[in-house]
């Protein structure tokens, strides 16, 4: 016993855990050695050596565990208190299934910020609200995405952000593929910034991914055509949604999209440039390219004439069913591609560019009055 207590004094010291029952040799961890080379594994440890006085206070970090070295028999009883155990140390990968058990762990030692953001759903992972500190909690929610690096269609991962707010200043929270993005609630989780680029958005999409259950702010101020939530060139799905963009000195839109097939469900976009008027335009949808696909989008502009619910450009399609759309003046859509308007309200004049086609099915005007099939009043 005295050889182990020295190789556990010595892993406070040197970030060496080395325990009685050695299976091999375990090298120093460095502060770069991330695959875990010469950390912790479940053969180092004996049964029942891992003790509440074997361990110095915050001693036990992610990166000193092999993932899957600690299994129950490792562990006393009441070994697992307060103090012992870094911030986010435990994660799934860290533990055995039934590794722990309710007689290994002394009441209150294992607070949320013990457990890293996989701790207990495994891909379903926990953006932790602290209420007094939105710029801390973005970083927090920047930290758990750059954590993420197998996603895949076989691996997919779900982010949940607590209720409260993220406030992610000039930064944009760039999603992943097969990583969903999802808030408590539109009306009790909010992302907002004040990013200033004409193709990010507040939030940016990503392919394979969902973004859900939340508002999304732009809160004004840079002098670049900003947005609230880009879907960038991808096809990510948004849904039950907020996005919201005002008082840009270039131009305010609530959801921009680029190239790619996205779909938006059940979505309330606005945008309002009255602070901040310019030639530039504001857009409750604003299409540069691509195929997107509106049900149930309510998408409005205000701040000026130059305002549209949705605004297309290019050669893009955009097909919105069950939508409303209303615009700061008399236009209600703007287009230079192609528009296809089914069982929707249109709250004014479709204005069609060069090139511009629209077409509408069983739509209506802010009087209800049918629109015939190139969206004019049905007299």
């Amino acid at each position: 016993m005295p050889m182990a207590r020295n190789a556990v004094s010595a892993m406070a010291v040197a970030c060496t855990l080395a325990v009685s029952a050695w299976a091999g040799p375990a090298a120093a961890q460095t502060a770069t050695d991330l695959d875990c080379s010469g950390c912790v594994e479940s053969g180092d440890l004996a049964n029942g050596s891992i003790g509440n006085r074997k361990l110095q206070d915050n001693s036990v970090g992610d990166r000193k565990i092999k993932d899957g070295a600690i299994g129950q028999n490792k562990i006393k009883d009441d070994a697992i208190v307060q103090g012992k155990f870094k911030d986010r140390a435990i994660g799934a990968r860290k533990l055995k299934l039934g590794a722990i058990a309710a007689e290994n762990i002394q009441n209150g030692a294992v607070s949320a910020a013990k457990l890293a953001p996989d701790a207990v759903f495994g891909r379903i992972l926990v953006v932790r609200n602290d209420p007094a500190d939105p710029l801390g909690n973005c970083d927090e929610l920047l930290a758990v995405l750059a954590d993420i690096t197998d996603n895949d269609a076989g691996n997919p991962y779900t982010v949940v952000l607590e209720p409260g707010t993220y406030d992610c200043g000039t930064t944009s929270v760039q999603m992943k593929p097969f990583v969903d993005l999802a808030g408590s609630g539109r009306g009790i989780t909010t992302v907002k910034g004040q990013i200033d680029s004409n193709s990010l958005g507040v939030v940016t999409g990503a392919n394979d991914s969902e973004l859900r259950g939340m508002r999304v702010e732009h809160i004004g101020g840079p002098d670049n055509a900003v947005s609230a939530v880009s879907t960038g060139d991808t096809n990510v799905k948004i849904t039950d949604l907020t996005a919201v963009a005002q008082n840009s000195a270039g131009g305010a839109t609530g959801i921009r999209v680029g190239a790619g097939t996205p779909v938006l469900t059940n979505v309330l976009t606005s945008a309002d440039n009255a602070g901040a008027p310019s030639a530039f335009s504001t857009n409750g949808v604003f299409v540069a390219s691509g195929t997107p696909t509106l049900f149930n989008v309510h998408a409005i502009a205000g701040g000026g004439s130059d305002a549209w619910g949705l605004q297309q450009i290019g050669a893009s399609v955009t097909t919105a069913r069950q939508s409303r759309f209303l615009g700061g003046g008399t236009e209600a859509v703007r287009a230079s591609g192609a528009v296809n308007l089914v069982l929707s309200q249109v709250d004014g004049a479709v204005s069609l560019l060069s090139g511009g086609v629209a077409t509408c099915v069983n739509a209506y005007n802010r009087d209800f009055v049918l629109l015939d099939s190139n969206c004019s009043p049905i007299p």
